[in-house]
């Protein structure tokens, strides 16, 4: 029972973002949702982004439009507030 409350609560309180369109530096797309910036195992820092066909990516940042790292840039800075 309190596990399914904590699940439930993660779930409300999460950040939800809009799905939009994420642009790879190669000029590939990818439909999704922002979820977090984490440190990959070399120390890079990857985007999680939720597909929308319901997987998770996690591309570097470096990897990403230079617009799309300005947008992931300002997430952190308003996540940090």
């Amino acid at each position: 029972m309190s596990l399914m409350v904590l699940v439930l609560a993660a779930v409300c309180f999460a950040e939800n973002y809009p799905v939009r369109t994420w642009t790879f530096n190669n000029g590939k797309t990818l439909e999704g949702s922002f979820v977090k910036v984490r440190i990959s195992k070399t120390g890079k820092e990857c985007v999680m982004i939720d597909n929308v066909s319901g997987s998770e990516s996690g591309p570097m940042l470096k990897n990403l439009s230079e617009a799309d790292q300005a947008y992931v840039k300002s997430l952190k800075k308003t996540d940090a507030k």
